[in-house]
């Protein structure tokens, strides 16, 4: 399915002159769980090596009931009566350091192949720890597949966690040499990734990943709704023959390919 909130005509990637596909990371190139999980085994063979026990299976059933912020002193009080927070930072610092064993999804692969074959730059937009995602980066293998990278943690100014920022996108056009107007960009998660592109004028596309970490989410409100939304990205590769952004008008458009 596909679905957007303006009207489409012909040539996304020809009449429209499309320069430029910025992507985000997490769960739109890679899936994120497999990054949790990989994380998991780490903590887990580190926890195991210190203390004699295996906390995986711990770790992945407070991971799927939601436990999120607390996750790894939640998994060691099952096994310990007291956990002091310097074991459980110890453990956090285990899981956030590691180096990732991930994969592109293989309709990733062939969405990047397919831009480059129309001649579209492609950049890379991360947001959080740009330590953590040049790793990330690293491990998927993605820098020969990218003209531009930039993360936005080595920018200067106030950011809200998980957003992009305004000068991001204008590093990304001075490095490409391509009008902001000319870029498309795609995301996964409505409550942080569309409203900063949205207010620039640059068209959206949300890929909503069956089992995706923000695959129940919802905008907030229409300034952060993306213009379109995919189940995978071959939607994108089909986009071609549709143009985002030539009205405003709400009526929904869709079809089977989800």
């Amino acid at each position: 399915m596909i679905r957007t909130n303006t009207m489409f005509d012909t040539g996304l990637f020809s009449s429209w002159k499309c320069g430029a596909a910025v992507f985000d990371l997490d769960d739109t190139l890679y899936p994120e769980q497999q990054f949790m999980l990989s994380g998991f085994r780490a903590v887990s063979r580190y926890v195991n090596v210190v203390y004699g026990i295996d906390i995986y299976d711990d770790l992945v059933a407070l991971h799927m009931s939601g436990e999120r912020a607390n996750i790894f002193a939640a998994a060691l009080r099952l096994h310990f009566k007291k956990v002091d927070n310097l074991t459980a930072r110890n453990v956090a610092h285990v899981f956030w350091a590691h180096a990732p064993r991930i994969d592109l999804f293989t309709d990733a692969r062939a969405a990047l192949s397919f831009l480059r074959g129309k001649n579209i730059r492609i950049a890379l937009l991360t947001t959080g720890s740009s330590a953590l995602q040049r790793r990330k980066v690293a491990a998927l293998g993605l820098e020969h597949l990218l003209d531009a990278t930039v993360h936005n943690d080595d920018l200067l100014g106030p950011r809200e966690p998980g957003r992009p920022v305004r000068d991001a996108f204008f590093v990304i056009s001075a490095q490409l040499d391509v009008e902001i107007g000319q870029m498309i960009y795609i995301g996964d998660n409505p409550l942080t990734d569309f409203t900063v592109p949205r207010a620039l004028g640059i068209p959206t596309v949300r890929i909503a990943r069956k089992n995706g970490e923000h695959a129940a989410a919802l905008p907030p409100a229409p300034a952060d709704a993306p213009d379109v939304v995919i189940g995978s990205l071959d939607g994108l590769i089909s986009l071609p023959a549709q143009k985002i952004g030539a009205s405003n008008d709400s009526e929904m458009f869709h079809d089977s390919t989800l």
